[in-house]
């Protein structure tokens, strides 16, 4: 199982709900599953433009990198730039564990 965090600074909050829901049932067909989503609570200090994390899991990173080469997705590449300005992907396929 491998582990991603997705870090989004998001342009257009409506075309962003489109393109998650397509994208993600396209990513369920790879064994993908979002495991969470959530806007990050920001303080005033903070310089951060980050508006929205996804927490992701996937079977293997070959199930990861097929999702990202499907072609209903590249289709998407439009909606997805009008909704997001700006992606980090963070992908593990090692879990910490401090018990």
């Amino acid at each position: 199982m491998i582990n991603i965090v997705v870090l989004l600074e998001v342009d257009d909050a409506s075309a962003l709900v489109d393109y998650e829901r397509i994208a993600i049932r396209i990513m369920k067909a790879y064994g993908g599953q979002l495991i969470s989503a959530y806007k990050p609570i920001q303080d005033d200090g903070s310089d951060s433009e980050i508006d929205e994390v996804h927490i992701i899991q996937f079977p293997d990173l070959d199930s990861f990198e097929a999702y990202r080469a499907d072609s209903k997705l590249a289709e998407l590449s439009g909606l997805r730039s009008k909704a997001i300005a700006m992606t980090k992907i963070y992908v593990s396929e090692v879990a910490i564990e401090y018990d």
